[in-house]
Formats: structure tokens, sequence, C-alpha cells
């Protein structure tokens, strides 16, 4: 990782496209998958999109996704599909750097009605920042999901389940449902998403006065 970080500082930018493809360490490549998403090299940038679409590795696939997705929507997002799909049977510490897939997949899904399979990302999302002691972002957006889709979604009983005692949030939907009506109904676009990003500021404030006092 050092080296990663060394050759960056260097601007070794053809050296880490060449490990990012060689080197057989997951985290090595997404270190440099961290070093190479902001490079503003258009050299650099055309080199990353000449992955296959069809590669298994992870890391590549996120960052060829990355930045096909401002030049071809539907390639980059078939692109960091790929990747967490591979991911779901081949977990690894990636830094941080899928919760870009997930997020734009998730805000993808919702945009276009698939509420079911928003809120499966959304519980991969929840179990890959689970710690047992803070109620993480999908958490939320997945309850929120639940109180403002269009339909009754499956898995509402084993998400309760599963996110909310565990983490002493019996009521957590009823919470956000609360908080979320503060700011609008159900006519906003992204309702769930732009709705849970309220009541979880809110929720976190209440916490953090709760142990203050």
């Amino acid at each position: 990782i050092g080296l990663v970080d060394r050759l960056g500082q260097q601007n070794e930018h053809d050296v880490l496209l060449r490990l990012l493809f060689e080197d057989p360490s997951d985290g090595v490549r997404w270190a440099i998958v961290r070093r190479l998403k902001g490079v503003p090299d258009e050299r650099v940038i055309a080199r990353m999109r000449e992955v296959d679409p069809q590669s298994d590795n992870i890391p590549i696939l996120a960052l060829a996704g990355r930045v096909w997705y401002s030049r071809d929507r539907e390639r980059g997002v078939a692109m960091l599909r790929r990747a967490i799909e591979l991911e779901r049977s081949r977990p690894a510490v990636d830094w941080g750097e899928l919760t870009f897939a997930f997020e734009l997949l998730t805000k993808d899904a919702v945009a276009d009605k698939r509420f079911d399979e928003a809120a499966d990302l959304l519980r991969r999302q929840a179990d890959r920042s689970q710690d047992g002691q803070n109620v993480p972002d999908a958490v939320i957006q997945l309850f929120a999901l639940h109180a403002y889709a269009e339909r009754p979604l499956s898995g509402f009983e084993r998400d309760l389940a599963a996110y909310g005692p565990p983490l002493g949030r019996p009521n957590m939907l009823d919470e956000i449902v609360t908080f979320a009506r503060r700011v609008g109904g159900r006519s906003r676009p992204l309702a769930p998403l732009a709705y849970a990003a309220t009541a979880m500021s809110e929720m976190r404030a209440r916490r953090s006065f709760s142990r203050q006092r």
C-alpha cells in the first residue's frame, strides 16, 4: 500500500494501471482505485475505459464503471452492476470504493421505481457497514424506502428483526416516517432517499444531544 501511495504522489499512473491489472492482492488493487479515480489525465482515463466489461477483476470494473458513467451511462451501470454482483461471493476490504457503485445503482433503481431491487442493494450496504454500535445510513434509507414505496415491499418484518431491535431502535420505521413527513410528501422525486437524509440527520442530532445532557 505504501508503494501505491508513493507511485501516486509521483504521478506514475501507467505503473499503477499495470499493477491494477496484474497484482493479485485485492487490497493493493483497491488502493490503486483510490489513487486513480480522480486523475484528470484524459490519456489515463481512456486506458481505464479499455477494460473488458466481462472482467472478473472487481476493482477494475468499479473504476471503469465510474469513468464510463459520465460518457455512456448504460455501459457504466452495467460494469458497476457486475462489480457488486461479483462482490456478493467475493467480499473484500475495498476502502469504501464500492460505496459509489451501491449508491448510484440504488438511486437508479429508485428513480425507475424498482423498489425491491433498491431494497436488496440497501440491505447489502447495511450488512457491509454494520458495526453493532451505530445505525448505518443504508438502514435508515431502507426503512424510508419501506415507508414511501408505492406498494408494500417484501422483507419488512425480516428487516425490522435484523436492523431494528439489535441496534436499540425497535420503532425505527415510526421515527423515520415522523421525521420524513416534516419535509414533504410522496410527490417529491426520489422521496425515500431524500427524506432519509433528513431523518438520519435529526436522529443523529437527537442522540448527540442526549449524550451531552
